[in-house]
C-alpha cells in the first residue's frame, strides 16, 4: 500500500456536522486541504448559534487517491448538494470558503443560491500572464509532470511547505521520498484548479449577496493585489478585512486569529439580525 494513501486518516480531516440554530454555514477547505482547516472557524460559528457543516471536497484528504480523477463539477456539486439539502430546514445559509474553497464557494453560489459569503484569502488566479503562457506550452509537451522529482528533502523551506500540504508525513523516510519523487501529476489537475479560479472571478461579477472578504497582508499564496482586483469585480462592494497575517488566516495559530474570528462572528450576527427584521437577506 502507498504510504501517501495512509495520510489524512485522523478524525480532524473528516467532514463534520455540528447542529445548532436555524442559520447554517457550509465550510469549504482549500487545495489540497481537508475540513481540518475549517474547524476553528466552525467552532466559532457554532458557539454563535449556527449549524455548521464542514465539507470534504471529492478527492481530497482521505480520498486523495482519487484526486486526479476529480474536477470542477465534482467540487462545485459537493457544495451545491449540501446547500440544497440544508435549504428546507434552515432560514439562512452562508458559504465560508478558504483559499481554493473561496473559488468553489463563488462558483457554487452562482449555481445554487446562498444568502451570504465569507471568503478567506480567496483564490482566483494561478500566477501572472507570463506564468500562464509558459504553462500553456509546458502542458502540451508534458501531459504529466513530477513536481518532487528533484526535490532536496533537507531544505527547511521545502520541508515546511510539504508538512503543511501533507501533515504527518515522515520526510526522512527513504521510501516516502522515493514515492514523492515518482509521483506523477496530470496537467489537467492544474487546469481544473486554474479553471475554477477563472470561473470564480466571472461568478463574482453577478453575485449579489452580503460578502465578507478576509485577506492577510503578508499572504504569499493569494497576493493582496489579486484579492483587491477580485473585490472590485463584485457589483455590490464586499466588506473587506485586511489583517497582519500570511495565508492561513483561518488558523487558530494565526497572529490575527482573534480579529478574524471576531469579524466573522460580527458579520454573521448582522445577517441573522437582518433576517429577523426584514424577513430575508436581499
Amino acid at each position: 500500500m502507498s504510504r501517501l494513501s495512509t495520510l489524512f486518516r485522523g478524525a480532524e480531516h473528516q467532514p463534520f456536522v455540528w447542529e445548532g440554530g436555524r442559520p447554517a454555514a457550509v465550510l469549504i477547505h482549500g487545495f489540497p486541504g481537508t475540513p481540518a482547516e475549517m474547524r476553528a472557524i466552525g467552532e466559532v460559528l457554532h458557539r454563535a448559534g449556527w449549524t455548521v457543516h464542514g465539507v470534504l471536497l471529492p478527492g481530497f484528504g482521505p480520498e486523495m487517491g482519487a484526486l486526479f480523477e476529480r474536477g470542477r463539477a465534482d467540487w462545485i456539486g459537493a457544495v451545491t448538494g449540501r446547500v440544497k439539502a440544508l435549504r428546507d430546514r434552515h432560514s439562512l445559509i452562508m458559504a465560508v470558503g478558504f483559499s481554493f474553497g473561496g473559488a468553489v464557494a463563488l462558483n457554487a453560489a452562482l449555481a445554487e443560491r446562498v444568502d451570504a459569503l465569507v471568503l478567506a484569502a480567496p483564490f482566483w488566479r494561478l500566477g501572472g500572464t507570463r506564468e500562464r503562457v509558459i504553462w500553456g506550452v509546458v502542458k502540451r509537451l508534458f501531459p504529466t509532470f513530477q513536481p518532487f522529482r528533484r526535490m532536496d528533502f533537507a531544505m527547511p523551506q521545502m520541508r515546511a511547505g510539504l508538512a503543511k500540504m501533507l501533515p504527518g508525513l515522515n520526510l526522512d523516510d527513504p521510501e516516502i521520498q522515493a514515492e514523492l519523487r515518482a509521483l506523477r501529476v496530470p496537467a489537467r489537475v492544474v487546469d481544473e484548479v486554474a479553471g475554477m479560479g477563472a470561473a470564480a472571478k466571472r461568478a463574482a461579477e453577478t453575485v449579489r449577496v452580503p460578502t465578507l472578504i478576509v485577506q492577510g497582508r503578508q499572504d504569499e499564496v493569494v497576493f493582496p493585489k489579486f484579492t483587491q482586483a477580485l473585490v472590485e469585480t463584485f457589483p455590490i462592494r464586499p466588506e473587506v478585512v485586511e489583517v497582519a497575517a500570511g495565508h492561513e488566516v483561518l488558523s487558530a495559530e494565526s497572529p490575527a486569529w482573534g480579529e478574524v474570528a471576531a469579524r466573522v462572528v460580527a458579520f454573521a450576527g448582522g445577517l441573522t439580525t437582518e433576517v429577523v427584521t426584514t424577513g430575508g437577506v436581499k
